[in-house]
């Protein structure tokens, strides 16, 4: 086995031995003992990581580095379960592929840097968890949830075929499900749950459904065959059949990644603890949506495309207006989450592929540092995410306050901080795909696709600093939480490292874009080397590189920063007073409690989705009866009376 590969699988089992000493031992390690082992067992997983991607550079050695391109894509594969002899792989060399489902290793450049991301971002959960859950009597079961999830997100992305990525689909809704659940003595956790995992299971029916259809025509499943078959044009499947069974997949994306319409899950979620919440619904289960739509990206249709941007750009703009009322810290954060995350579905949908890939992994390290400068401040606040129970914090906690302006202007899109640089990329990629929407499809709409994430960047600058303002300036509003705030050392560390993480993220540093563009080239390059050259140039126009390095210049959203900061602080300079002014006027009052309600999607759901719900239940009980239990009550009555009939006749006719 390659040197890399060989290193990011053993960075894959790491937490899933975490998890399985933990399952057996976590409560008689106790606290401490339980969370350094866990961060342990992530520390060494990163440390792989960062050593997989040393070999990967330097052609599979770790000695000797030379800092260079890397390898080409490393495609394992072992027989797993036989399927028979169906499919053009099957069929054209029976020999190789004798109708066997694979278990499938695929290493790339994306690879290395979602290992490095999730493995980092986990690192610093797992060590900020140590002390903000140290008097949780859920200590040791906390740490065992995280490390069965850390398995299951590296599993998803080391795995090379579509059946193993829903396998591991499943182990992160699993441990989405115990995370929000994880004080289940609370009934609004116990719902939030349930509700997640409902709606989880309903676009996974969607999933399974496209890879039953991809199954039956090409005969496998794994990934690289499939981009050699499909993108080279050689699979036989009609357009038609394919944008059926693309769109059915990206069913399960939409649910994983909170997209609309069913996205109001995200907010529920935050019932979790808060560092587990920035671990799975800040920046990584739900950017598994997004990761499985980079690497679906090469066999999807222009229509399936459409599809998922114009998903991406609903739930931009709900997410951005839904952020500007939420009076909950962590719901606050879940809305621009959600926003973020139909941006980056937006990017992939309009063929910005580097510039969504790249915008994951810069959110990722943005949201870290933010719910965990949340949960700081939710602990200092006396375990309270209420934003009227706060105000004037900075004099208590100032690194907590610090901490949380970086990630303020890092997902404001600051220039030379962290979410500027690919937030560029993904308007000039839109900027392109609006014009020529425009001159050659004659679509006016296709403008939406750059008015709206711009517009929206401004609005999501207004919410984030009406956040920190209300949080850490003016007079305290609750004197009690405020003297008794305070924070440790151990959140310093935490929360300084991940600054750092946003303030070098937009540099070259961390050549995360860098990699991503590598691995866009990687794939080009399999796909050329796997087709002819006619069908290879429609690919490759599916990685268009319009402004992938045209990340410096300031662009119109570069100044959603200032504008958008600069009025919030305007109106929140004296916390809710200068509010208080306009939100009595009926239309600011009717708006804002729309958007504070989530524009009543909840209500919607209830009175159609529900009510249809409880209608066809009624239906099929009706149907039950009338068609089952009444010819069965007949069936039992006639053959009663029968019964009878026989017992009084043996009764006339005996002597």
């Amino acid at each position: 086995m390659p040197m890399p590969a060989l290193l990011l699988l053993l960075a894959t089992l790491l937490p899933l031995a975490s998890f399985g000493l933990l399952l057996f031992m976590g409560r008689r390690l106790g606290n401490p003992l339980a969370g350094w082992l866990a961060t342990a067992f992530i520390g060494g997983s990163m440390a792989l990581s960062l050593a997989g991607t040393i070999a990967w550079f330097n052609g599979g050695q770790l000695a000797g580095l030379s800092w260079g391109p890397g390898d080409k894509p490393i495609s394992l594969s072992a027989k797993w379960l036989p399927i028979g002899p169906t499919g053009p792989i099957a069929t054209s060399n029976p020999q190789e592929h004798p109708g066997f489902l694979d278990i499938d290793l695929y290493v790339d450049s994306l690879t290395v840097a979602m290992f490095n991301m999730i493995t980092l971002v986990a690192l610093l959960v797992h060590f900020f968890s140590i002390r903000y859950m140290a008097r949780d009597p859920g200590f040791a079961r906390m740490f065992t949830y995280l490390g069965l999830f850390s398995f299951s997100m590296l599993g998803l992305v080391i795995a090379g075929s579509l059946l193993q990525i829903f396998i591991f689909w499943q182990l992160t809704g699993a441990c989405s499900y115990l995370l929000i659940a994880f004080w289940h003595e609370r009934p609004p956790a116990r719902g939030a749950a349930l509700r997640s995992m409902l709606i989880s299971r309903i676009g996974d029916v969607g999933f399974m459904l496209g890879l039953g259809i991809l199954l039956q025509h090409t005969g496998t499943l794994s990934l690289p065959h499939l981009v050699r078959l499909i993108g080279g044009g050689a699979a036989p499947i009609s357009s038609t059949a394919l944008t059926f069974a693309c769109i059915a997949m990206l069913c399960g994306v939409i649910t994983k990644s909170a997209q609309f319409p069913v996205h109001l899950w995200l907010i529920d979620a935050m019932e979790a603890p808060a560092p587990a919440a920035g671990l799975a619904y800040a920046a990584t289960m739900v950017g598994a949506g997004i990761y499985l739509v980079g690497r679906l990206f090469p066999i999807l249709t222009p229509s399936a495309r459409l599809f998922i941007a114009v998903i991406g750009l609903l739930t931009l703009a709900i997410g951005a207006l839904i952020a500007l009322a939420q009076s909950d810290i962590k719901r606050l954060l879940a809305a621009v989450v959600m926003s973020q995350l139909g941006f980056m579905l937006m990017a992939l949908g309009i063929g910005s592929w580097v510039g969504g890939l790249f915008h994951l992994m810069m959110h990722a390290f943005i949201q870290t540092l933010l719910f965990l400068a949340a949960a700081s401040v939710i602990r200092a606040a006396g375990h309270t995410s209420n934003l009227a129970q706060m105000g004037g914090l900075l004099r208590r906690i100032p690194v907590t306050a610090t901490t949380f302006a970086v990630g303020v202007l890092s997902i404001a899109g600051m220039p030379s901080l962290c979410g500027f640089a690919s937030s560029q990329i993904i308007l000039s990629n839109a900027a392109v795909f609006a014009a020529a929407a425009g001159r050659h499809a004659h679509w006016p709409l296709g403008r939406a696709f750059y008015m709206v994430p711009m517009v929206a960047g401004y609005l999501i600058a207004f919410s984030m600093m009406r956040c920190w303002m209300l949080v850490f300036w003016g007079r305290p509003r609750n004197p009690r939480r405020y003297e008794g705030a305070h924070e440790t050392a151990v959140l310093w560390i935490s929360l300084m490292f991940a600054a750092v993480l946003c303030i070098i993220g937009g540099t070259r540093l961390l050549e995360a874009r860098t990699l991503i563009v590598q691995s866009a080239t990687e794939t080009q390059n399999f796909a050329a080397r796997s087709s002819d050259a006619t069908s290879f140039t429609g690919f490759a126009s599916a990685f268009p590189m319009e402004g992938a390095d045209d990340w410096s210049e300031p662009g119109p959203v570069a100044y959603a920063w200032a504008i958008g900061l600069g009025l919030a602080l305007l109106v929140y300079c004296r916390g809710y007073a200068i509010p208080r002014l306009f939100m009595y006027l009926p239309p600011v009052r009717w708006v804002r409690a729309w958007l504070h309600d989530r524009m009543y999607f909840d209500v919607l759901y209830v009175s159609i989705v529900a009510a249809l719900a409880r209608a066809g239940g009624r239906l099929a009980v009706a149907a039950d009866r009338f068609f089952v239990v009444a010819p069965v009550e007949a069936l039992v009555r006639a053959v009663g009376a029968a019964a009878r009939a026989v017992g009084s006749a043996d009764q006339h006719w005996l002597p």
